[in-house]
């Protein structure tokens, strides 16, 4: 008796039972081949697992659901913030951030969620120091690229890796930040695109360009209004040295600000609570000088009404306090944000702070990134939605997202220095000759839906030096 997707068939004769079992064969070994979810899964990194610790760097993910219980890609490691990539339904095939930030991270492993094991993510990372230079290239001969870090950076050991011309550097900017020196023709320039340009410029990335006529009349640097510069050898290159620190390593001086900084429920928080009493308050003594017919009834239906209100409005807040301003570095040729919030919150808690290219966090030791479990929430084209972290209570967490462009500012700072991000600027900002001018409003770019956010004055810094 045969049987067929487990269920008996008719009997069939030897012979033509074994007839049969080749077409049988044949065609699960097509149903085999032509299954749309065969395709290996694999997780790798672009940039042969060089990077520099406190820098995110890619890591491309190309990973199949294998059924709909199944949530998302996890990239975890000790001494990292960890990145979660949701399925939503769909295949991930992205190019994705990855913050590691420690010198506990050794190897980089990947599993989805629910599945149980994980595997590690080849080639073995290799972290660099401050003297070796990525130098990623496009369109041009590795020995070009290699001649043009080393003009950029000279006496600095060189690491070469070679970007698909086509799309030279995938996924947002944020990801490719660990990258030192990025060289390309003007083709492969023209595809990576401004905005994305100047995010990793903004983190401290260099750019050479090579020019199409071999001078500066020929070709002409990409985003012109940029300060680019001219080199020997027919290069236009472009690099801007942030003011700050470019790593999310840990650092006490940032949270100076916020040392003596206690928390409790937010003062808008304790406003609405008072009024929902008083509104209560108001409609029983209405109640009680009314003197309905079945006024218990009436009071416990006025009670049931406001706890549900209440519990309603409570969900639309949130716990935590945020706080934080702006820092803007003013150079002959360059303006620079720096945008800095901190959280804390008086009782156990986690939070979501929306991204905003490009956020970190920074940590003040190895226990406090431990405790907050913090992770990077990406959507499955790997662009971020969110960071998620925990905050134990009395806890203070900072984030940074910086900016920069060619423009300047027109408004003239007031003298008067208020903001407690004074103390941040002359501790992590200030080189030789640069000094604060003075301190401007600010409108808050980093913060978490429904939670309270107090904003600080801008600090102003006149730099010298480009």
């Amino acid at each position: 008796m045969e049987w067929w997707h487990g269920r008996p068939a008719h009997v069939l004769s030897p012979e033509k039972a074994w007839a049969r079992r080749p077409c049988h064969l044949f065609l699960l070994v097509c149903m085999m081949l032509t299954s749309p979810g065969r395709a290996e899964d694999s997780v790798t990194f672009p940039l042969q697992g060089y990077y520099h610790p406190g820098r995110y760097m890619p890591v491309h993910v190309n990973v199949s659901p294998r059924s709909a219980d199944e949530i998302s890609v996890n990239l975890d490691s000790p001494g990292s913030v960890w990145t979660h990539v949701r399925f939503e339904g769909g295949r991930i095939d992205a190019t994705v951030p990855w913050l590691p930030v420690d010198g506990r991270v050794k190897a980089l492993t990947w599993y989805v969620h629910p599945r149980t094991g994980g595997e590690t993510v080849q080639p073995p990372l290799k972290p660099l120091g401050e003297r070796a230079k990525i130098v990623a290239f496009a369109g041009v001969e590795a020995t070009a690229a290699m001649f043009v870090g080393g003009m950029i950076y000279p006496g600095d050991e060189l690491f070469p890796i070679a970007l698909n011309p086509a799309q030279p550097l995938p996924g947002i900017a944020a990801a490719w930040e660990t990258v030192d020196v990025v060289v390309l023709n003007s083709a492969a320039a023209a595809r990576i695109g401004e905005a994305r340009f100047a995010a990793l410029v903004a983190g401290g990335v260099a750019f050479a360009v090579q020019a199409g006529g071999g001078s500066p009349t020929e070709g002409g640097a990409p985003w012109p209004h940029w300060p680019w510069k001219w080199q020997a050898g027919g290069w236009w290159v472009m690099r801007y040295q942030p003011s700050g620190i470019l790593a999310a390593s840990y650092r006490d001086a940032v949270y100076e600000p916020v040392a003596s900084w206690k928390s409790g429920w937010p003062r808008e928080t304790r406003r609405g609570m008072f009024l929902w009493a008083a509104a209560f308050s108001i409609v029983i003594l209405s109640i009680a000088l009314w003197r309905p017919r079945f006024a218990v009834l009436w009071a416990v239906v006025v009670a049931c009404v406001l706890l549900a209100g209440l519990r309603w409005w409570s969900t639309m807040r949130k716990p935590t306090l945020t706080t934080g301003g702006k820092i803007r570095i003013i150079s002959p040729a360059m303006t620079q944000d720096d945008d800095w919030a901190f959280q804390i919150c008086h009782q156990k808690a986690s939070s979501n702070i929306r991204w905003v290219e490009t956020t970190k966090p920074v940590f003040a030791s190895p226990a406090q990134l431990d405790a907050s479990e913090a992770r990077l929430i990406c959507y499955p084209n790997g662009d971020p939605d969110y960071l998620f972290f925990n905050l134990p209570a009395q806890a203070k967490i900072a984030l940074l997202s910086r900016r920069c462009g060619p423009q300047a500012p027109s408004v003239t700072p007031s003298p008067t220095l208020t903001s407690p991000l004074a103390t941040v600027a002359r501790l992590l900002y200030l080189g030789a000759g640069d000094r604060i001018v003075g301190e401007l409003p600010s409108t808050p770019l980093i913060g978490e839906p429904y939670a309270p956010l107090v904003q600080w004055p801008g600090i102003i810094v006149k730099r010298e030096r480009e």
